[in-house]
């Protein structure tokens, strides 16, 4: 039996072409729209595909709708409201990870904004990956480097420049 798809014989070959790559999509979590502007322009230049979210409650929302596309979290820590209401970055990270909204296996890379007082805490718990202040959010090459950095934790690079190459 041939394998004829054009109708003239097996002289002409079928050619197959690859689907464009999607890029790699990550959760950008801040209650300052300024701090998630400079951020989403400086995570662009990365090549990530970025969702917003302004508090701790909306990024459990897209969690549990997308979590498992996800495959950074760049959260601040301090979005509490002046009245002490709202969620901080690392409660919502503890919530998220207790309803199973992150991927297995610690591939979720998260990165959080913060000082170094709850960065020890935090990181003792394995919550995050890497650490920025708010300088470093809103620097090209500062945020560039520590992305990269946490994306290539444990061994693993998952870089976008990385997939392309895989």
């Amino acid at each position: 039996m041939s394998n004829d798809y054009t109708g003239q014989g097996d002289s002409q070959s079928v050619q197959v072409m690859a689907a464009p790559r999607r890029k790699p999509l990550a959760l950008l979590v801040d209650d300052e729209p300024l701090n998630r502007a400079l951020a989403k322009i400086n995570m662009k230049s990365l090549e990530f595909e970025i969702i917003e979210a302004s508090d701790g409650r909306e990024a459990l929302e897209i969690l549990a709708e997308r979590g498992t596309e996800i495959g950074l979290i760049l959260t601040d820590q301090n979005m509490k409201d002046k009245d002490g209401t709202g969620m901080n970055g690392d409660e919502m990270l503890r919530i998220a990870k207790g309803r199973g909204l992150l991927r297995e296996n610690g591939q979720t890379r998260i990165m959080l904004s913060t000082d170094e007082e709850v960065c020890s805490q935090v990181t003792a718990e394995g919550l995050a990956h890497a650490f920025l202040d708010k300088v470093s959010v809103r620097s090209p090459g500062k945020l560039a480097e520590a992305v990269n950095e946490a994306l290539a934790k444990n061994g693993q690079d998952t870089t976008p420049s990385a997939q392309s190459r895989g």
